[in-house]
């Protein structure tokens, strides 16, 4: 009688594989620091996998927060004349902005369409100075667009409309300069006049209407005020800069803006010296800075999955060394090299499996409630980790982003299959012969 052999061939080898390997995963190894090993080199994985889909959840949530603060008062989109062509034409065409915000309003994906002027300005109260950009808007028609009344914490920002010379500051300016709302400031341009007396700059008493917080730089260095007094202020006449946008995606903007320009200037050739800023013109060094840490961090994180994903080299070894005379058997009865590097191979993949999918899920458990966590322990410890006046945040926000998920649990898996298979493949270049003498 003849002794029986597995089939060849993968497709009909890989249940017999499959239940070796994970035979060897659950059975209990002979040695008594092998299961140890295991089980730390396991919580390895697991943590690892976990802090990396936490720590980037957080900077997500970061992100998210930093960009709805900064953009809450930044338009989506400005539109405005070149600089080279505006001394001729703006006195015709943007003099008419109501026409060119007519025209604008038609186009599909705009929600909203609003006059500025902007420009560097100087504060100056009781000789203390501060540098600011200095924005005149129409209230009424801005309003929706800025979202500015969901900011204010002082005064009534709607005041503009009747105070000729009233302005908003933020939070950081007001306490800078030791400014509350009914208080005066001297507004500096940087232009001067020359008068009689000799050169003057060009300045303006204004009286704070309202006061601002938005938790971001704009806190310190920004003001606003109506469109007439910004037109008066600049010797505008009627004029403005331009128009600020709102529109339906923010996130998808350049094209939409591009189509519009060619829209505009298909209906109306007075156009054609139109251009157009997005808000990542803006904020562009911010978040690109932003984007670079988050890779950086990411990086560093994912050596240390590695770091734990590469403990599976010593398991797999140890548990080469532990079967040898398994090896030995699988081969005098007909297994083939690449069967049992498969076998090993497989045995490292499960226990890698098992450590990312905890790690992901303890990842997403802890993620989404890691504001709650912080939150508990600053109270457990009566002492508060994120200082609202230093942090602009008095929480930790997380944002889940499932394609950064699956990039963490792909790579993770990725690298423990190369930390398999140098293991794998010394098992499958044991000769028979050995593997028996090795065990007696």
């Amino acid at each position: 009688m003849t002794r029986s052999q597995p089939q060849r061939g993968t497709t009909s080898s890989l249940p017999f594989i499959a239940l070796i390997a994970f035979r060897y995963v659950t059975f209990k190894q002979r040695g008594p620091g092998s299961s140890f090993l295991t089980w730390v080199s396991l919580l390895g994985l697991v943590l690892s996998v976990a802090t990396l889909i936490i720590v980037i959840s957080v900077m997500n949530g970061f992100e998210t927060e930093l960009q709805n603060r900064l953009l809450s008062l930044i338009p989506d989109a400005k539109i405005y004349f070149n600089d080279k062509d505006r001394a001729e034409i703006n006195q015709n065409a943007l003099i008419q902005w109501q026409d060119l915000r007519d025209d604008i309003l038609t186009q599909d994906g705009i929600l909203a369409a609003a006059p500025f002027i902007e420009q560097t300005a100087i504060v100056n109260k009781d000789g203390r100075f501060q540098v600011v950009e200095l924005l005149a808007f129409d209230y009424t028609l801005d309003v929706d667009l800025t979202g500015i009344e969901n900011y204010i914490i002082a005064g009534d920002a709607s005041a503009l409309q009747e105070q000729k010379y009233g302005i908003v500051i933020g939070r950081l300016l007001a306490r800078q300069l030791g400014l509350t709302v009914g208080d005066s400031l001297q507004l500096v341009l940087p232009k001067i006049t020359i008068t009689p007396a000799g050169v003057v700059m060009r300045e303006k008493r204004f009286f704070v209407s309202a006061i601002f917080e938005v938790g971001a730089e704009a806190d310190q260095n920004l003001v606003l005020i109506s469109l007439l007094a910004g037109q008066k202020l600049l010797a505008r006449g009627a004029s403005v800069d331009g128009l600020r946008l709102e529109l339906v995606d923010r996130f998808n903007i350049q094209n939409k803006l591009d189509n519009t320009l060619f829209q505009l200037v298909q209906t109306n050739p007075k156009y054609h010296s139109l251009s157009a800023l997005d808000w990542r013109n803006d904020q562009r060094s911010l978040f690109t800075a932003i984007a670079m840490e988050k890779i950086i961090i990411f990086v560093l994180l994912l050596a240390v999955v590695g770091i734990a994903a590469f403990n599976i080299v010593s398991i797999v070894l140890m548990s080469v060394m532990d079967k040898y005379s398994d090896i030995a058997v699988l081969k005098t009865m007909g297994a083939n090299t690449t069967e049992i590097r498969n076998i090993f191979l497989l045995q490292g993949m499960l226990i890698a499996s098992i450590g990312t999918t905890l790690g992901a899920l303890l990842g997403l458990l802890i993620a989404p409630n890691a504001g709650l966590i912080v939150s508990s322990i600053e109270h457990l410890f009566n002492w508060q980790l994120f200082d609202p006046s230093v942090f602009y945040i008095s929480h930790l926000p997380s944002e889940i982003r499932l394609a950064e998920i699956f990039i963490t649990v792909f790579s993770a898996l990725l690298i423990s299959l190369l930390a398999s298979i140098y293991p794998a493949q010394k098992a499958a270049s044991i000769p028979p012969a050995a593997a028996l003498s090795y065990e007696f």
